[in-house]
């Protein structure tokens, strides 16, 4: 699991991720960027994915060798070579199954236009085909329902999403502080990732110092000291 949210306005894309890379015990095994530049020569975009921790390095090769006349032919593309890159791995490397992954690809035309983001995922969901690319405004994954982002604050509220993406339960349906069954699957810090006419700039807008390579993510241990919880909404 990682926090991957995009929110498209008319002349800027904000992307929030978080940093963690987690092995099979849900300890954290590394911290890293999980968004990856696209830059065509009439367009900027990114992508990032969520699920192990080398489904993005994989994309992020596969989109490197390709050239792209326009923003128009990355999206047309993208969920034909997402699937192509997984299936070659898979079948060279059999220990790095990807498993069920989501992927976003987001960018704007330096020609003018209207941004555009669109999301896939690995198995079919809703109604929709695996690897068929949706076009959407805003995407959070994980999805925090009812969260309403504020594009008059972007970084205020990107820090309050993914603190509340972080301080919640992921797996085996868990979405909630109470449940008993998941695990905390997002944290390291927040990341914020611009895309314009002019370029991208990513930059680290928050961090959670506690979490560290060999430990596990713990959003309730500041509450449990009595002290205030880092991600707090209150």
């Amino acid at each position: 699991m990682s926090a991957l949210n995009v929110f498209v306005a008319p002349d800027v894309i904000h992307v929030f991720s978080d940093a963690v890379f987690l092995d099979d015990t849900q300890t954290i095994a590394g911290l890293g960027n999980k968004v990856f530049p696209i830059v065509g020569d009439n367009f900027y975009a990114i992508a990032g994915a969520t699920g192990h921790h080398w489904v993005g390095k994989v994309i992020d090769n596969a989109i490197t060798g390709k050239q792209f006349n326009t923003l128009s032919d990355l999206v047309k593309q993208f969920g034909g070579m997402v699937r192509d890159a997984q299936r070659s791995t898979e079948s060279v490397q059999p220990n790095m199954q990807f498993g069920h992954f989501r992927v976003a690809v987001a960018g704007i035309s330096t020609e003018g236009g209207t941004p555009v983001c669109v999301r896939m995922s690995s198995r079919a969901e809703n109604g929709i085909e695996a690897y068929a690319t949706v076009t959407t405004d805003e995407y959070r994954n994980p999805n925090i329902p009812g969260f309403v982002f504020d594009y008059a604050n972007p970084e205020r509220s990107g820090i309050e999403l993914v603190s509340t993406q972080r301080a919640r339960l992921w797996g085996d349906g868990a979405a909630s502080p109470g449940a008993r069954v998941g695990a905390y699957m997002v944290g390291g810090w927040v990341q914020h990732t611009t895309v314009t006419r002019d370029g991208i700039d990513t930059r680290v807008i928050h961090r959670w110092p506690e979490d560290r390579i060999g430990a596990k993510i713990r959003p309730l241990r500041a509450a449990t000291r009595n002290e205030p919880r880092i991600g707090s909404l209150g």
